[in-house]
């Protein structure tokens, strides 16, 4: 019971003493032979005394306040035994109280009528359930008599609760704050909310890029790019409730020091044709997808019988339970609890993120006559005091399970007013213990009440809705309309607020921290994912496409992004360093025509532009970073090539093509304009003239260009250095080659990269430096197998493409974080 105001009454239920029967008094017909009756008066004026008092109490306050008790306490958290059903919020205040003194009740031996109470505390709601809420200490007396326990009072605080407050950023903490180029640095936000909001973290950069975007953590690691100089970094911090906060900080790089010996390089990451390193399966194969509280993503994988965990940037961590799902058809996560719901068995297991399982939910039969409490379970959802709803397709009704598996009760089949369910497929439990259930087979979310009573209906135009996922802060449903193969956004009176995406296919749906979307492929098997901006969802890209097939060549962006030229499909797809399918282009109709046979690709200007070389249309086109096309470089009135066999770009976009006809090289700007020709053809034996150019190499900012020179007697390297004041590129020497060269690639401390054609020579990239020499070699020893094509970032990442279409990255060890 709940009272008013802060006094109670509470009335020791005490049977009344035997009394003996004087010469004065009758005995009583009505109460017995051993009641007097002149204790019944007094007991009688006392308890009119005592509702009188109430009643004044009630009536003295100008408004109901909330009270309860607190039921448990851990560290500074406690627990009431109030919460939504009473009225409790987010953020309230309560008073905590102790009984001061109390007042021996008349003709009782229980001191137990009327206590007078002292302040001890103060309290702010954090988190509210149905019937319970739990929150922290803001207050507390420093001796043992008023410290705050089990069966304190708690009262509604004078003070209106606190209204959101955005969170503050007290500084950003990097050490140390100028740093070696290519080097990562670790970044640290220092952050507080006066609500006690859950934060989260966007990190941006000028000219660079942090390992990670989003992060639930206040540190991120940022990359220093190969450029001397000052960059800009803002961090902005959210409480998800319209709260923010943005600060700005600069990091300085300092010089490359070009001398610097290269090191070692060790392998950070590989992007194999079976998706990830550790990842088994040729494909992924996606069911379902859902989210924990650190943001790692667990894919529900029917063909392993398991669930793949992926870390937020998209790193392979482990398989759970594999081979332990019979027909596994939904996966939940709550409170860091793995649900799994299966098409043939009749129950639902829960499990650790260890993959043990804790508990199945349904009865067990004792004999052969009783039913299973669970038939055929579809969907489920968790209660705000970790009781589970489930959907039984047979009846079809809702089961409710308590935490610990008891079945509790079952309803929805033969329900009055409209709430009886038809082909329900998707539940969903709001912070007041609303429920609410997708039903195809009628076209609506039926709603009930905490109680299980029907309340109403949201209607739709189709009942092709699949899923839906209910975000509580906001008080939105996202539904998968796969009429319109789109994501619908509606209130919970069924407003609609927004629409968007053009899906395949779409099956399954949910949300991460950051409130992007995720939409499962039934026929491709992959995730869409949908960011939020603001107010609206962009497309950002899939996961689990399996894009490095068939890969001939690679180019790399300035934040580790990877174009994949794909032979089969004459198309170019586009990957994040996280592995997500961002766009795939070039396939289609450019300028009337199609790409026919692109050979090689390169990125301009750190990625603002991607240039591809089409030998059977002996065009370079261009392309903007997210696959726009441009222009035709190559057709040009001057410079026009004739058989382009390679090319390559620099940090200001400009491009060099390498023709074979002409035997030189042809450099246009970004703009498409012709503005040099390196080299000159001549016969053999001149050494400082071309005879057969078949790669070229340029350095970052694009004053040294190197050609291959494929002449049988004399296979060697041109060197040519750019003349600033009129755009020409004089022969500066030639070094000679051992074999036929296959790739050039000149790295960020302007080392030229060499790998040779001849088998001997495949598994093997020699670094040559400024005046010619070799400096080192990498091979098959330090981790790759064979070689197809070399990028490299701005950051000295080294990515190698293999003949098995896998991308190895490399780093030199001392760039690594030093942890």
């Amino acid at each position: 019971m709940y009272v008013k105001g802060l006094t109670s009454v509470l009335i020791a239920k005490k049977k009344c003493p035997k009394n003996t029967i004087t010469e004065n008094n009758e005995k009583n017909k009505y109460f017995g032979t051993d009641f007097n009756m002149n204790n019944l008066y007094k007991v009688t004026n006392i308890a009119i005394l005592i509702i009188l008092f109430n009643l004044f109490q009630t009536f003295s306050y100008a408004e109901t306040k909330l009270s309860g008790r607190i039921t448990e306490r851990e560290n500074d958290t406690v627990t009431l035994s109030i919460g939504y059903d009473t009225g409790v919020k987010i953020g309230m205040k309560f008073s905590v109280y102790r009984i001061d003194k109390q007042i021996l009740l008349p003709l009782s031996n229980e001191q137990t009528l009327i206590g007078s109470y002292e302040i001890i505390g103060q309290i702010q709601i954090t988190k509210v359930k149905n019937n319970t809420s739990m929150g922290k200490l803001l207050q507390e007396g420093a001796d043992g008599k008023h410290q705050i326990k089990p069966m304190c009072y708690v009262e509604e605080a004078n003070e209106p609760p606190i209204p959101n407050q955005p969170p503050i950023i007290s500084s950003i903490i990097i050490n140390p704050d100028t740093i070696q180029p290519g080097k990562q640095v670790e970044v640290k936000i220092d952050a507080f909310d006066k609500n006690s909001d859950s934060l989260i973290y966007t990190w941006e950069a000028d000219r660079s890029y942090f390992l990670s975007d989003n992060t639930v953590t206040p540190v991120n690691y940022w990359i220093a790019p190969f450029e001397k100089g000052e960059y800009s970094i803002t961090i902005s911090v959210s409480d998800q409730r319209g709260g923010f906060d943005q600060m700005k900080r600069t990091i300085t790089v300092s010089d490359p020091g070009w001398n610097d010996d290269l090191g070692n390089y060790v392998p950070i990451r590989t992007f194999k044709n079976n998706l990830y390193s550790g990842y088994d399966s040729d494909v992924l194969n996606v069911l379902d997808v859902d989210f924990d509280s650190k943001n790692n993503m667990y894919v529900l994988d029917p063909k392993e019988k398991g669930i793949s965990v992926f870390d937020p940037n998209g790193r392979y961590l482990k398989t759970l339970c594999t081979g332990r799902f019979n027909s596994p058809n939904e996966l939940l996560i709550e409170d860091d609890k793995l649900y799994i719901i299966y098409d043939n068995n009749k129950f639902v297991d829960r499990y650790d993120f260890i993959g043990n399982q804790e508990v199945t939910y349904n009865k067990k039969k004792t004999s052969e006559y009783e039913m299973d409490v669970l038939r055929k379970p579809i969907a489920c959802a968790t209660g705000n005091e970790g009781e589970l709803y489930i959907i039984d397709g047979i009846g079809p009704d809702i089961a409710i399970f308590e935490k610990n598996g008891r079945f509790r009760l079952r309803f929805g089949n033969g329900a009055i007013e409209r709430g009886e369910l038809v082909n329900p497929v998707s539940i969903r439990v709001d912070r007041g213990g609303n429920i609410y259930v997708l039903d195809t087979g009628k076209g609506e979310i039926i709603v009930y009440n905490p109680r299980m009573q029907y309340q109403r209906s949201i209607k739709f135009k189709t009942k092709e809705i699949s899923d839906m996922y209910l975000d509580k802060r906001k008080e939105q449903f996202y539904l998968v309309n796969g009429a319109s193969n789109t994501v619908l956004v509606i209130d919970t009176s069924g407003k609609t607020i927004q629409e968007f995406g053009q899906l395949r296919d779409p099956l399954k749906i949910s949300m991460d921290r950051f409130s992007n979307i995720y939409v499962t492929n039934k026929i491709e098997s992959c995730i869409y994912k949908f960011m939020q901006r603001e107010d609206t969802y962009k497309y950002y890209g899939k996961f689990g496409t399996n894009p490095f097939t068939r890969i001939t060549n690679i180019a790399v962006n300035k934040d580790g992004s990877i174009f994949l030229l794909n032979e089969s499909s004459s198309e170019i797809i586009k990957v994040n360093r996280n592995g997500w399918e961002l766009t795939r282009f070039g396939s289609k109709n450019v300028e009337g025509k199609t790409l026919e046979k692109p050979t090689s690709i390169v990125a301009g200007e750190g990625g603002k532009y991607i240039y591809i070389l089409d030998r059977s249309r002996k065009e370079v086109l261009q392309f903007s970073n997210e696959g726009e096309f441009l222009k035709i470089v190559t057709n040009q009135k001057e410079g026009k090539v004739a058989d382009p066999i390679d090319i390559a770009s620099d940090t200001e976009g400009n491009l060099y093509v390498v023709d074979m006809k002409s035997d030189v090289c042809f450099v246009y700007n970004k703009n498409g304009a012709f503005i040099a020709q390196i080299g000159t053809k001549g016969k053999k034996g001149d050494f400082e003239y071309l005879y057969k150019p078949t790669r070229v190499a340029v350095e970052p900012d694009g004053k040294t260009v190197y050609v291959f020179d494929d002449n049988s007697k004399l296979r060697k390297i041109n060197v040519y250095t750019r003349n600033d004041s009129d755009n020409s590129y004089p022969f500066l020497r030639y070094d000679k080659a051992s074999d036929a060269v296959s790739l050039l690639k000149v790295n960020n401390y302007n080392r030229l990269m060499v790998a040779y054609t001849s088998e001997s020579n495949s598994q093997g990239i020699s670094f040559i430096g400024k005046n010619g020499t070799l400096e080192r070699t990498l091979t098959g020893k330090d981790g790759f197998s064979s070689i197809k094509d070399i990028e490299v970032d701005d950051t000295e990442n080294i990515y190698i493409l293999n003949a098995n279409s896998n991308v190895q990255v490399f780093k030199q060890q001392k760039l690594l974080q030093e942890k």
